[in-house]
């Protein structure tokens, strides 16, 4: 036994003399700078790029072998310009040397300082990287003679300082930039999770970012099954902050499978979206967009990426649901959502949000002309296909409860269908469409068909108007068609039509009996007659039809049943210049006389008044001149009508004849006066004619 273990320790005495040998010998006999030459020809070969070794190389053996190289640069691929694909300033690569002899690679940390990597894809969708994964085999067994597999293999870590990874696309008119990188890593094993960090500097060209980056996670690679996990994630992009735990598969397939959660904490879009190249408008609401968060489960794939258990926070508004993103050769939403509450004002410019704005009847009027209305590109730029609900929503100053919305939006064609709302005591339906697709190039067209049911009309008019001029419960139908990309355009192209019906309702402001005697006062040249109680007209139904011609809205059927005589109406409607020119027509009954205190020889008689001049504050005049004439007329035909019935029906005859003289027989020698000439009876009969109606008048008119 003893002469063994002499054998056994001289053995390994040997072995140690011969490492010691060679740790001392080998980086004296072997100098690594004379394989500089083949070092890069076999690269050259291997790859098909050129390979330039600049700084000095050195060797080191015990316990690790390892190589420190200096500047070192790897060539593009044929086709991608002269810029290098890689290169780094220095380089570190150590393998630890006594796992070599049991075929286990065992690597210390991997250090590459200055490190730029060139990525490119060129217009014919070629890039500069696939070639170097060389010819793809199918797996089987290794063939004789063929290189040892390696039993184990462990990177104590990888560390790049000061790193820049560039990718231009060209296909896709993009290009992105890390610049200023430190990528720290924990040790490298199969089936180990293995911690990163990373620090950089991101820019973008579309979309157009510049931000810091900042990396956090503990990462867990399944190669067998194609999977990477990446747990305790948090992702910084300058003042926007992602954590989460999202796991990927089938990394080699086309399209990557994704499931995980993120939360996006809370954030101020406003300061933190132009660093995305996202410029947000102003608002109506200075306070607007300026909190949002969100939270959510994420199922699917990269290309078709679903959002569950959404929770996604704007401000004062909580939307919750389910949210599909595809990525095609269009982005295409799939929204199935609900919101509490939002009021859409907020979010208008401050012009759109003006009372005098909008797409309304009256105040479009004084609404400024405004360039992109509709956002054209973006409606051509992407797909929508979902609803979405909502407890309550404010727009124009309208409070909408219940509502449902349905969402089709297609290559620029939008159609918001079916919409419905509870409003203000009645229901609301309407279709929108607005298709701003290539159809109609720069003029989308607008087309709504929207239709109000027993909803109180004061409580609209006060949120449109600010006042409720109109008040009682309404009917209204809207079927109209504009195009154009302003207001203006809007206006001078609305065709079709409008109803409204309103039911036991009022004028309020407006005393029409009071108008009517304020007006007969002033035309007598007496004075204004004090108000009589509240400034409103009551009436039971108030019903209208609008045939909208480009811009210009013509009526022939108003009618206004009230307390006092029925009213008719007539007239247009000029929303491009602002202008009416509109006639009220009634008559004159009992009721209405006795309150102007006009004689009975009015009733019956009819009354118009015009309405003309600005449509915000149009002038009214009664047409008493009109008036006056009819009823001269009528009294004349009354006349007329009394000598008829006397000539048809006749007088007793002796009553017609002329009753005796009871005065004293003229003298037999008086002579009797000389009749008058036919032409002189006439001049007398229309004397006295005139007389007559002058009086007649003068009692009428109470003068």
């Amino acid at each position: 036994m003893g002469k063994l273990l002499k054998i056994v320790f001289a053995i390994i005495g040997g072995l140690i003399g011969l490492l010691i040998v060679a740790i001392i010998v080998i980086p004296l006999l072997v100098e690594p700078n004379d394989f500089r030459d083949e070092i890069t020809q076999v690269v050259t070969e291997k790859t098909g790029r050129s390979m330039k070794i600049e700084g000095d190389l050195s060797l080191s053996v015990f316990p690790w072998l390892g190589i420190n190289t200096g500047a070192v640069e790897l060539g593009n691929a044929p086709g991608f310009g002269d810029q290098a694909f890689a290169k780094i300033e220095a380089a570190q690569i150590r393998v630890r040397l006594l796992p070599l002899l049991r075929k286990e690679l065992e690597m210390d940390t991997l250090v590459l300082s200055g490190l730029e990597l060139n990525l490119q894809r060129n217009k014919q969708g070629r890039d500069n990287w696939s070639d170097l994964a060389g010819d793809k085999k199918p797996a089987g067994k290794d063939k004789p003679g063929a290189t040892p597999q390696l039993a184990a293999l462990a990177i104590g870590g990888i560390e790049l300082d000061n790193a820049s990874i560039q990718f231009q696309d060209a296909a896709n008119a993009k290009s992105f930039r890390l610049t200023a990188l430190d990528l720290n890593s924990g040790t490298l094993e199969p089936g180990q999770p293995v911690d990163i960090s990373l620090d950089g500097k991101l820019q973008s060209s579309d979309p157009a970012i510049n931000t810091s980056i900042k990396l956090r996670t503990t990462l867990a690679a399944d190669l067998g099954k194609q999977s990477l996990s990446l747990s305790k994630l948090t992702l910084q992009l300058g003042e926007l902050a992602l954590s989460g735990n999202v796991t990927l598969g089938n990394l080699l397939g086309s399209d990557p499978s994704v499931n995980g959660k993120i939360a996006l904490a809370s954030f101020n879009p406003r300061k933190v979206l132009p660093q995305f190249g996202v410029s947000l408008p102003a608002t109506a609401d200075s306070k607007a967009l300026q909190r949002m968060s969100l939270d959510s489960l994420l199922t699917g794939t990269l290309k078709r990426l679903q959002l569950n258990d959404l929770q996604l926070v704007v401000d004062d508004t909580l939307l919750n649901g389910e949210l599909g993103l595809h990525n095609g050769q269009r982005l295409r939403l799939l929204p199935n959502l609900s919101l509490d509450r939002i009021d859409l004002d907020r979010y208008l410019t401050p012009a759109a949000n003006s009372p005098t704005s909008g797409l309304r009847l009256i105040n479009t009027a004084h609404a400024a002309a405004a360039s992109d209305l509709i956002p054209t590109d973006l409606l051509r730029s992407v797909d929508i296909k979902g609803s979405i609900q909502a407890g309550a929503v404010t727009v124009s100053r309208l409070l909408a409860e219940n509502v449902q919305l349905g969402i089709a939006l297609e290559r620029g064609r939008l159609q918001l269908s079916p919409i419905t709302a509870a409003l203000y005591g009645g229901q609301y339906k309407g279709n929108i469409i607005v298709d701003a697709s290539s159809n109609y190039g720069s003029q989308p067209l607008l087309s709504i068909d929207e239709s109000l049911n027993g909803v109180q009309i004061g409580p609209v008019t006060q949120a449109m108007y600010d006042t409720d001029l109109l008040v009682g419960e309404s009917d209204v139908r809207a079927k109209l068609t504009a195009r154009g990309q302003d207001i203006l355009a809007l206006k001078k192209t609305l065709n079709g039509e409008i109803s409204l019906q309103v039911n036991k309702g009022a004028l309020k402001g407006i005393d029409v009996s009071q108008i009517i005697r304020e007006t007969y006062a002033l035309y007598k040249g007496q004075p204004k007659p004090a108000a009589t109680g509240e400034e409103k007209t009551e009436f039971n139904r108030l019903s209208i039809s609008m045939q909208a011609q480009n811009g210009i809205l013509r009526s022939q059927d108003l009618v206004i049943e009230s307390p006092l005589p029925l009213v008719r109406g007539e007239g247009m409607i000029d929303i491009v210049s602002n202008r009416i020119d509109y006639t009220l027509k009634t008559n004159i009954d009992k009721t209405l006389a006795t309150q102007l205190d006009l004689k009975e020889e009015y009733v019956g008689i009819p009354l118009q008044v015009n309405l003309t001049g600005d449509l915000l504050d149009p002038s009214y005049q009664i047409d008493w001149q009109r008036a006056i004439g009819r009823l001269i007329e009528k009294t004349q035909k009354k006349k007329l009508e009394e000598k008829l019935l006397d000539s048809l029906f006749g007088k007793d005859k002796k009553a017609s004849e002329p009753a005796p003289s009871t005065q004293p027989q003229p003298a037999p020698e008086t002579q009797p006066a000389p009749a008058k000439t036919p032409e002189e009876l006439r001049s007398e009969r229309k004397q006295r004619e005139r007389e007559e109606k002058k009086e007649l008048l003068k009692g009428i008119l109470g003068l």
